[in-house]
């Protein structure tokens, strides 16, 4: 069972809803959402929160979460694991503060790895949008950027 999947237990365990939880946690309710359905997990300070308000352990949230894995990193990256072993508290934060802002610069630009994923949203979410409803100039400004987006995918191929 995944963390998701225990959490939106333990909720409904509560009788809780989302909304409510998530105004327990300081967050959306789409968050608590994404966080049930697997599409995102909560920061540090949010797992937190969740542990305190939904009164579970770690272990009771992660339990299937964690399997035997050989860990492999490059001598470079484990030397910067050493050098960050030995910095104060200060240091620790500020480095994990710059790689947590790096990695969400980097995260909001890429959202799909994989080509089935990919492909699977498109077709999901252009079948949901309600093309008849949508203004005509939102409409005209909507398909001229998505023929920009062909194009320039167009000349990539060619």
């Amino acid at each position: 069972m995944s963390l998701g999947k225990r959490l939106k237990d333990r909720r409904e365990q509560l009788r809780m809803t989302q909304s409510q939880l998530a105004d327990l946690l300081g967050i959306t309710k789409g968050a608590v959402g994404n966080y049930e359905n697997g599409v995102s997990s909560p920061k540090e300070e949010v797992l937190l929160k969740i542990f305190d308000v939904l009164k579970v352990e770690p272990n009771y949230l992660f339990q299937d979460s964690f399997t035997q894995q050989s860990f492999e990193c490059s001598l470079q990256e484990m030397d910067l694991v050493q050098m960050y072993r030995k910095l104060d508290v200060y240091g620790k934060k500020a480095v994990q503060t710059s790689l947590q802002n790096e990695y969400e610069r980097y995260h909001d630009d890429v959202f799909f790895c994989e080509y089935e994923d990919a492909l699977s949203y498109i077709k999901k979410t252009c079948a949901e949008i309600p093309f008849q409803e949508m203004d005509q100039d939102v409409l005209i400004k909507w398909a001229n950027k998505l023929r920009l987006l062909c194009n320039e995918q167009l000349e990539i191929v060619n």
